[in-house]
């Protein structure tokens, strides 16, 4: 089958096959109506006209065709498209009888769809042939006779799209009455609700479905002519909301009412008040001699309209800070300047602080202005307002006193009266006096604001000079900071002093002396380097850095105190030991092994990857003070002979006055300086070897003492590892 194409009002059909002719068909029994004939190619599509009285049909043969649909159109095919032709009028009564033509419900379909496009008429009414019914529309809904399904449900389908549009219209606004047959649940719930929050409808009648009941409004409430859960409970909830706008309602007349009774109270006040004003005046008149006292407070109270005292009121100010004061600023921070660890922050706070104050000294020099100029202006206006006849404040408050004795018998007519005379009362008032004590007092004053100006250029320069002072620090820091990363001074030239020596020695003809000559020279360079990195930052060290910042000082050189301390003990050769680090402890160390000694605590300890070998003497008595000493006497007098080990680092702890201790730190056995310069050279990282074992050092002592660490504990040096493989023997290099 190529094409198919029905007729406008569906009674028949027409299609296309893949041969050369054209089939007309009944739709509802399906039997073939006739066969069209006449193209010379395979069928490709055929098409109803509007009117649905001509059928095109299109070819293969590249020809299109225009056929009868069919041989005659029936009176009531005529008179059903001429109804569905053109809108329906509202007042429109029709009545159609098919005579005896064939009608189908697709008939009465057709005419009930243009009705709803177009818009419902008065009365309509229809005779159906098959099945035999009748059909019609009351109150705008469908009914009729058969008990046909298919007619029974297009009917169904008819009323439900007209409670569609009834409710559409009511909820809109369009109607004011509801009337609904078979409506649904939903729908019913929709109206109710609509009804509870607009105006009530003139009409409310809405029959349901399923289940089956009738809804109406009486007296403002909803009822039903059955019981039904669902429809019970929107009743239900619907009244509560009608009840409760109908208290509402009831609620703003009231309140309404009220509003009345209370102007109309008002009003009637007004006029007693005025009949008291008036007769009030006509007791105080001179004529009646009454109340002079209260006829004279009145003129002083006429006399006193518009004073300024009257309006004028103390200015109030917003609270200011606390003031820091500028020598108690310069104290702090001369004392923040002594403590490196605090001195950022205590300098930052105090400049905070200073501009803190500096605003509220602004701020209570703003406020002293315009306390003089509020003073300065009362004073002024009331010296030109008031007159010469004004009695003292003394006389006044007689005055008031008197009148207020000769009103007192008349309760009635008392506070009219005391009206009369009311500015004379607001006159005397305390909260009046004060505002005129604070007036003069404000005038003697004056408005000389210097010592807060003095104080204000005082906190400026302290915090601009806090400002360039916190960038020094922050240059001391990086000073530090920059050292630090260098490595020690006073370890650097010692280094140094030693690859001098090995260049020294090995510039003379010796045997393998080129390749350890090349490397102490490349160590020797590198050193220098770094040493002339060292001097390049110790020359940003400017006097007046020092001064502010003086850590600065120490930092290339042991601190005096540690020297005094030393010489006291007796230890005057690690005094001349320029490996000697104060910076340092035995905590930093790693201990790889501990080896039992009679005079000392001997261990092989690690650092940075570096293996070392360590000496521990306890300092709490002569001898072992000596013991110390000795030994580090041997390292300074044979510093450069091969058979003492390479002294690194040289530490002490002197923080416990009983148990003070010093640990000499030096290398581990090693080969001659050429492979030592070279291994120090390339520095690969290395491990506790196994070699270096306790028995691989010349310095055996008894073990004594255990090094703490604290802060001043000082230590010693780096250890190159020895090597497993050498048979000969080993040799300490310095």
């Amino acid at each position: 089958m190529r094409s198919i194409a029905f007729s406008p009002d569906g009674r028949t059909l027409v299609s296309g096959p893949l041969n050369k002719t054209i089939k007309q068909w009944y739709v509802a029994t399906g039997a073939l109506i006739r066969t069209i004939s006449g193209h010379d190619g395979k069928m490709m599509g055929v098409a109803f006209s509007r009117d649905g009285t001509t059928i095109v049909s299109g070819s293969s043969d590249t020809t299109a065709k225009v056929w009868s649909a069919l041989p005659r159109t029936t009176q009531f095919q005529a008179t059903v498209n001429q109804l569905c032709s053109s809108p329906v009028a509202p007042d429109a009564d029709i009545a159609i009888d098919p005579g005896d033509s064939e009608v189908l419900p697709c008939d009465i379909a057709r005419i009930i769809l243009h009705f709803l496009a177009t818009g419902l008429p008065r009365s309509f009414t229809m005779t159906l042939a098959r099945p035999a019914a009748r059909v019609w529309l009351e109150n705008k809904f469908a009914k009729t006779d058969s008990d046909d399904e298919g007619l029974a449900k297009l009917i169904k389908l008819y009323i439900a799209c007209i409670c569609d549009q009834n409710v559409a219209d009511f909820c809109s606004g369009a109607v004011s009455n509801v009337f609904l047959v078979d409506a649904t649940i939903d729908q019913l719930k929709q109206v109710v609700t609509h009804v509870t929050s607009n105006a009530v409808p003139s009409s409310f009648t809405v029959t349901t479905a399923d289940p089956a009941t009738t809804v109406t409004l009486t007296d403002g409430l909803f009822s039903a002519d059955r019981h039904a859960l669902e429809v019970d409970a929107i009743l239900s909830d619907g009244n509560c909301r009608m009840l409760q706008t109908a208290m509402a309602e009831q609620e703003s007349r009231a309140e309404q009412n009220m509003e009345l009774l209370r102007a109309e109270l008002s009003h009637a006040r007004s006029e007693v008040a005025d009949l008291k004003a008036t007769l009030a005046s006509f007791c105080a008149s001179p004529q009646t001699g009454r109340f002079t006292e209260a006829s004279r407070a009145a003129d002083i109270s006429a006399m006193l309209e518009g004073h300024p005292l009257l309006s004028a009121a103390i200015p109030t100010h917003d609270g200011v800070g606390p003031i820091p004061s500028p020598a108690g600023l310069i104290s702090r921070l001369g004392h923040a300047r002594r403590q490196p660890e605090t001195r950022v922050a205590e300098y930052k706070a105090a400049i905070a602080q200073a501009r803190a104050g500096v605003e509220a000294l602004e701020t209570t020099i703003a406020a002293v202005s315009a306390d003089y100029q509020a003073a300065s202006s009362i004073i002024d206006s009331a010296a030109a307002f008031e007159p010469e006849s004004l009695p003292s404040l003394d006389e006044m408050a007689r005055v008031l006193e008197v009148a207020d004795n000769e009103v007192v018998g008349f309760p009635t007519l008392a506070p009219e009266l005391q009206a009369r005379y009311a500015t004379l009362r607001a006159f005397l008032q305390p909260a009046v006096r004060e505002t005129w004590q604070w007036t003069l007092v404000q005038k003697e004053l004056g408005d000389d604001t210097s010592a807060e100006e003095r104080t204000i250029r005082q906190l400026t320069g302290l915090a601009a000079e806090a400002e360039v002072r916190l960038a020094g620090f922050a240059e001391a820091d990086a000073i530090t900071v920059q050292l630090q990363t260098l490595g020690d001074n006073q370890h650097l030239k010692s280094s140094m002093t030693s690859l001098k020596e090995t260049v020294e020695f090995y510039s003379r003809p010796r045997k393998n002396g080129a390749a350890i000559l090349k490397d102490a020279a490349d160590d020797l360079e590198n050193a220098n380097a770094t040493l002339a990195k060292m001097v390049a930052v110790l020359a940003r060290r400017t006097p007046q850095l020092v001064r502010l910042c003086p850590e600065l000082e120490a930092l290339t050189a042991p601190s005096a105190s540690l020297f005094a301390e030393l010489h006291e003990m007796g230890l005057a050769h690690l005094m001349d030991l320029p490996e000697m680090r104060a910076d340092l402890s035995l905590s930093d160390f790693a201990v790889e092994s501990t080896v039992s000694e009679n005079r000392a605590l001997c261990q092989i300890v690690a650092r940075d990857g570096q293996i070392y070998f360590a000496k521990t003497f306890k300092l709490d008595s002569a001898h072992q003070r000596k013991l110390c000493d000795r030994e580090a006497g041997i390292l300074s007098r044979m510093a450069h002979s091969p058979a003492v080990p390479r002294l690194h680092f040289v530490l002490l702890d002197l923080s416990d006055p009983e148990r003070k201790t010093g640990a000499i730190v030096k290398g581990a056995p090693r080969a001659p300086p050429a492979r030592r310069l070279s291994q120090l050279a390339r520095q690969p990282a290395q491990t506790a070897p196994t070699a270096c074992s306790p028995r691989s050092t010349t310095c055996t002592a008894r073990a004594s003492a255990t090094a703490t660490s604290s802060p001043r504990t000082s230590c010693c040096a780096r250890a190159t590892p020895c090597s497993s493989t050498s048979r000969r023997p080993r040799t300490w290099t310095p």
